[in-house]
């Protein structure tokens, strides 16, 4: 059985909540019970958000660890025991946030599946 990611959901009360393709859906605001159908689209989108995401962090992961070893080879000074170290913080504190943040914001911009 393949497990979908969970796509938004608005129930005709206005509620939004996440369910699974397929499932029974039961809203939390108001009660009603609906058989979520098949959305291929938001399906799809939902996981080329992650896709991508995934991909981001890899590259971005390779781009700071190559140009501390860049950086440390064309410096005389540094050497890459003390730019490691360096480069991987910025990445985690610095770009994986704004990579999180852009894959929320692509979450957030899959259309609702609407329930009446």
């Amino acid at each position: 059985m393949a497990v979908h990611p969970r796509i938004p959901v608005q129930c005709g009360c206005g509620a939004r909540d996440e369910g699974e393709p397929g499932e029974v859906f039961r809203c939390a605001a108001c009660g009603r019970i609906f058989r979520l159908p098949e959305a291929p689209e938001q399906v799809a989108a939902v996981c080329e958000a992650g896709h991508d995401h995934a991909v981001l962090v890899t590259l971005t992961l390779g781009l700071a660890l190559t140009s501390a070893l860049v950086i440390a080879w064309a410096s005389a000074a540094l050497t890459g025991r003390e730019l490691l170290p360096l480069a991987l913080a910025l990445w985690a504190l610095a770009i994986v946030p704004a990579l999180g943040r852009r894959r929320r914001a692509a979450r957030a911009g899959v259309q609702a599946l609407r329930l009446h």
